[in-house]
């Protein structure tokens, strides 16, 4: 049995019964003609199962395979089994059969036919290809201590946008050569642009591929501006030199102009979009535009139109075109009611066709393309990855993306003829934006190490007590009635559960490959912990077991879901869900063993709800602006906090204590942190102390004595050139 987990991309097509598999095009082909479509998960457990047919694959088995080990929920197994099973039945292939096996696996019943065979490796050149070294890992950018984060734009937010921060790009060099399945393109070598300490971003390669557009922050992070680079040689030419941020840039088809946006972080909708002509001629302002931190375009091909993304609500909307001759705008794509908006839209090099990425859940995106003339759209990809960069390639047959479809970040091939996507580079760093040139083979890529901190402060004075070191983008902490903290972190690639021991020993809790994971909270015996995490491109709530480690799934349906926490005796689950302008409270009952005892029912009128000390319950306000007081008893509801016009990010209850983060009306990614004593209303602020990150979070120790909070650092930002060859 190989232990391994398989690469659909090579593995070779084989027949099942009166089925053909194909698994590197995630396709079965019946009899008939008729052409069936599993999703990659999906397609790995049948190809496990496959390999060893009449025999019984254990479930361990399948988990090392197909999710490269670590925990899986049983439901996740579950519904690949189950959706094989209706994917026979509408072949019609009934000879096919999955049959559970008690206790240990599943056994596929096929007639008779030769298992596929474990993919060869091939070998290796007998003179091994030039590798340019990898990556060098820069010292840490200036403002990383404990003190006011900087401020940047929305190229440094993006990993917020889809959910959070990115995995890694990877020392690729030149002859490097991805061989398993045919393709349009491979890369040829790889070179470092960014030489010094700059954060360097959001690339933008003029159409033939001599220039680079991209955007640098101030060494003071009060500010980002524009800036042009040859690629053959010379100094950097400074564009832009406003206050506040300008960012989003992109070339018209002729290269004599470029569009961007310029914002502030304090006030992201209040956004203009400009048009500059090359080389400094003045900037031309073509109206507002909806929030910076989600403003991202393209140029249409005749160049009289900008194609922008458009916020409609707070989770997204459709794109937009821009008429740059009198200001007008028109629809160009409706997002379906499951969707939550469409995002990096690029147009591809004959302007016949509008690339762009579809947000399905958080951090649950696949590629669509709309085909201009006609307004048809289809779907390219169907695996629900996060993506942070797309572009066409220079013969306008395929995209490049920086996705994480493999379980980490690379930079990948997708072929407009539904072919399997294929990994270009492997890697060592994470991957954003991505930017081709129209007449080159060239790529320019965005790579970043994302850093953020647990930050300790005294609960009553708020002085910072310990700041952990900021490995990478750890947040949401949560206290355990023992002391322990659990936390979410991106150390290990993906946003996975981990454990602070009281001895402060850290260790991960969960290997989900989840793109999205908020909200721990613990039950009150320190046996069990509940979250919310998109797996497999819905977002539900999760129970992890720690006695037994087993991830179970509490709910079920298409709707965004967060903070989840357990009702009083932990007989129950509590969490806010909803869709696009819609929130509710619900609540899960709960079995002995932490399983699901019916459906979901409607909770108290709040946005959260923590158990207090007696039986009564602490409410936050479902306009996120108040916190309450329901009495055991029975009673109206009291008010112990009024935040006014400032939201409260995040909320924690111990020890008659409620620690609160405050977002910060004039600056919304940062945030204050205070403490309410619950038995007498009174807040104090720590205003002493420099603003956390929002979106972080906030815990309080179970005796109610220190606060930890999340301290955003500058990251770390570089751009590399990619040359490509033809396949």
């Amino acid at each position: 049995m190989l232990l391994e987990r398989i690469d659909l991309a090579r593995e070779g097509d084989f027949p099942l019964g009166p089925l053909m598999v194909r698994p590197s095009v995630h396709r079965l082909d019946a009899a008939d003609g008729t052409e069936l479509r599993l999703q990659p998960q999906v397609m790995r457990v049948l190809v496990a199962l496959a390999r060893q047919p009449g025999e019984v694959v254990t479930r361990d088995a399948l988990i090392r395979t197909c999710w490269g080990g670590g925990i899986v929920t049983d439901e996740s197994l579950g519904r690949c089994i189950s959706r094989l099973r209706a994917t026979f039945r509408e072949a019609g292939a009934e000879a096919l059969s999955i049959e559970p096996i008690s206790k240990s696996g599943y056994r596929l019943l096929a007639p008779a036919a030769p298992p596929p065979e474990s993919p060869a490796i091939p070998d290796m050149p007998e003179e091994p290809a030039a590798v340019v070294p990898p990556f060098p890992m820069p010292a840490p950018a200036p403002g990383a201590t404990p003190g006011a984060p900087p401020v940047w734009g929305r190229s440094l937010r993006r990993a917020a946008l889809a959910g959070v921060a990115l995995l890694a790009l990877g020392a690729a060099g030149a002859g490097i050569v991805l061989r398993g399945d045919p393709g349009a393109w491979e890369a040829d070598g790889v070179r470092l642009l960014t030489m010094g300490n700059e954060a360097e971003y959001a690339p933008a390669l003029s159409p033939d591929g001599t220039r680079l557009l991209f955007a640098r922050l101030a060494e003071d992070g009060e500010g980002q501006d524009l800036f042009l680079r040859p690629l053959a040689g010379g100094p950097d030419r400074r564009l832009t030199d406003a206050p506040g941020l300008d960012e989003a840039a992109a070339w018209s088809p002729d290269g004599t102009e470029i569009a961007f946006v310029r914002g502030s972080a304090n006030a992201p909708e209040q956004c203009r979009i400009l048009v500059l002509r090359l080389p400094q001629g003045p900037e031309r302002d073509l109206g507002p535009c909806r929030d910076l931190q989600f403003t991202t375009m393209a140029w249409s091909g005749d160049g009289r139109e900008l194609i922008l993304t458009d916020r409609t609500s707070r989770l997204g909307g459709g794109l937009q075109a821009l008429s740059l001759a009198d200001g007008t705008r028109r629809p160009l794509t409706d997002p379906t009611a499951t969707a939550l908006g469409d995002l990096l839209p690029t147009v591809s090099p004959d302007g016949t066709r509008l690339a762009f990425a579809r947000r399905f859940a958080p951090g649950a995106f696949d590629v669509m393309v709309l085909e201009l003339a006609t307004g048809e759209v289809r779907r390219l990809t169907e695996d629900l990855s996060r993506i942070q960069g797309l572009a066409w390639a220079p013969d306008g047959q395929g995209l490049f993306a920086t996705s994480r479809r493999g379980g980490d970040t690379g930079v990948w091939w997708i072929p407009l003829d539904g072919g399997a996507p294929r990994r270009l580079l492997p890697g060592l760093r994470s991957l954003g934006s991505v930017s081709a040139a129209a007449a080159e083979p060239l790529l320019v890529v965005e790579s970043r190490v994302e850093r953020s901190s647990l930050l300790e402060l005294d609960a009553d004075t708020g002085a910072p007590r310990q700041t952990d070191a900021g490995f990478g983008a750890d947040r949401q902490p949560a206290f355990a009635p023992d002391g322990r903290l659990a936390f979410v972190s991106e150390r290990s690639g993906t946003a996975e559960l981990w454990l602070r021991e009281a001895d402060g020993a850290v260790r991960p809790l969960t290997q989900l490959g989840s793109s999205y994971l908020v909200d721990p909270r613990w039950s009150a015996d320190g046996r069990r912990i509940v979250f919310a995490a998109s797996i497999e491109g819905t977002v539900d709530v999760y129970l992890l077991s720690l006695e037994d480690g087993q991830v179970r799934r509490l709910t079920a349906d298409a709707q965004v879901k967060w903070e989840p926490a357990f009702a009083a005796g932990g007989q129950a689950v509590h969490y806010s869900g909803g869709g696009v302008g819609a929130t509710a409270l619900r609540s899960v009952p709960l079995d002995a063993e932490g399983r699901p005892a019916g459906p979901p029912v409607p909770g108290p009128e709040a946005a959260g709800v923590l158990p207090g000390p007696g039986g009564d319950l602490y409410l936050l306000s479902r306009d996120r602006r108040s916190v309450l007081r329901r009495p055991a008893g029975g009673g109206p509801d009291e008010t112990l906090f009024d935040a006014g016009g400032t939201a409260i990010e995040d909320w924690d209850v111990a020890a008659g204590r409620i620690a609160l983060l405050l977002r910060l009306p004039d600056q919304p990614e940062l945030a204050r942190v205070g403490v309410l004593d619950a038995a007498t209303g009174r807040f104090t602020p720590f205003d002493g102390v420099a603003p956390v990150s929002s979106p972080g979070g906030v815990a309080l120790s179970p005796d109610g004595r220190t606060v930890v909070a999340v301290q955003a650092h500058l990251p770390d930002i570089r751009l590399h050139a990619v040359t490509l060859k033809p396949r």
